[in-house]
């Protein structure tokens, strides 16, 4: 399994050493260049380089799934990603009491920007 978690991330690479916005829906949360990722336990922990020169962590859950595109990484944690598209098991994760998280049935974008 801990090889599939790293072919997952490998889209992050390209990445580092890139200035990025992480935006949950259209809301940027945490902007600045992508020095490090790594993967521990369930987590996924970035290190960014603030434009005041700042190193700064941000951990986020392992993704239930990743998309990419040139300039961006997706992390999914909707329930249906969760569930596979499996409607029943869906129907039976919505019927707990939603989770306190800010990822909760969302995604995270970690988009790349300009220099500037």
């Amino acid at each position: 399994m801990f090889d599939v978690a790293h072919d997952k991330m490998k889209p992050l690479q390209s990445m580092l050493q890139k200035n990025v916005h992480f935006n949950i829906e259209h809301k940027t949360v945490r902007k600045g260049k992508l020095m490090l990722y790594n993967l521990h336990d369930y987590y996924v922990k970035f290190t960014i380089l603030t434009n005041k020169d700042i190193l700064k962590t941000y951990e986020v859950p392992y993704p239930f799934h990743v998309n990419m595109n040139e300039h961006m990484v997706q992390f999914s944690y909707k329930v249906n990603d969760f569930c596979r598209d499996n409607h029943d098991k869906e129907e039976i994760v919505r019927s707990f009491e939603p989770m306190a998280s800010k990822l909760y049935d969302k995604c995270l974008n970690i988009v790349t920007v300009p220099n500037g």
